[in-house]
């Protein structure tokens, strides 16, 4: 059996967009991303068996929805997280897309999760004789939409 391939560290990308997705900037100063997937989901029990009902109940879940976030850690950079605090102080009102690109997706795969974002959370540290490290956790406000990937 061959050996799998596994994904890169340059093929999982952030980007964000300021202007309803027309131009994508990707984050490269975010260099310990974690991207977590969860979802909510509900519980159905009914009678296994009418006849004998003595026996357990049969317990389904169904998922009730989808949620998206990424957290990140880098370097703070002069200028560049302006966006994040813009965006953090703003709430709502401020518009700013967010994409998870899977670059080495092939053809049919899922190549990038899209959708507006919230600034859940934004920290910047310091040590002396380092640069100022920034964390960053973004969650998406609404189910990202997805992309496949065409061609190969």
């Amino acid at each position: 059996m061959a050996a799998p391939i596994h994904e890169e560290y340059d093929e999982l990308v952030v980007e964000f967009s300021e202007d309803d997705g027309t131009t994508w900037a990707r984050n490269c100063v975010l260099m310990g991303v974690e991207v977590t997937r969860t979802t909510t989901s509900s519980e159905v029990e009914t009678v296994k068996d009418c006849e004998d009902e003595s026996q357990p109940n049969n317990l389904e879940r169904r998922v009730q929805s989808v949620s998206v976030s990424c957290s990140g850690t880098g370097n703070w950079t002069r200028g560049g997280y302006d966006k994040f605090l813009k965006k953090f102080y703003a709430g709502d009102s401020v518009t700013l897309l967010a994409r998870i690109g899977n670059l080495a997706a092939a053809a049919g795969e899922i190549e990038y999760e899209q959708g507006p974002i919230i600034i859940s959370s934004l920290g910047q540290s310091r040590t002396k004789g380092s640069v100022v490290i920034a964390s960053v956790e973004i969650q998406f406000a609404t189910t990202p939409t997805v992309t496949m990937k065409v061609g190969p």
